[in-house]
């Protein structure tokens, strides 16, 4: 099944999965059930994600979901080739737990 390893613009880690029935999305390692569309499962991975503080939000994170989810359904960016690990570089390029 193909995914995608990305960084939320506060640097939590998003792996976003593509399924038969649709599109799961891991943040900081929860995942939520498939959804139809993937914008949707980025924007409830993220605001349902244990470490976001809505009051704190200082980014436009259903514009970012938008446009990372129209460039991953259009091809612009292409799949990751290795299995999802725990061991993904960060978004500084280092190892995560």
């Amino acid at each position: 099944m193909p995914h995608w390893t990305t960084f939320t613009p506060d640097g939590r880690r998003i792996i976003v999965n593509r399924h038969q029935d649709g599109w799961t999305v891991a943040c900081n390692n929860n995942e939520f059930a498939p959804r139809d569309r993937l914008d949707v499962a980025l924007i409830e991975a993220i605001l349902l994600d244990d470490d976001f503080a809505l009051h704190s939000m200082r980014f436009d994170y259903a514009a970012w979901s938008a446009e990372l989810a129209e460039q991953i359904q259009r091809g612009q960016r292409p799949p990751d080739q290795n299995e999802p690990s725990e061991s993904a570089p960060g978004p500084d390029g280092s190892a995560s737990a």
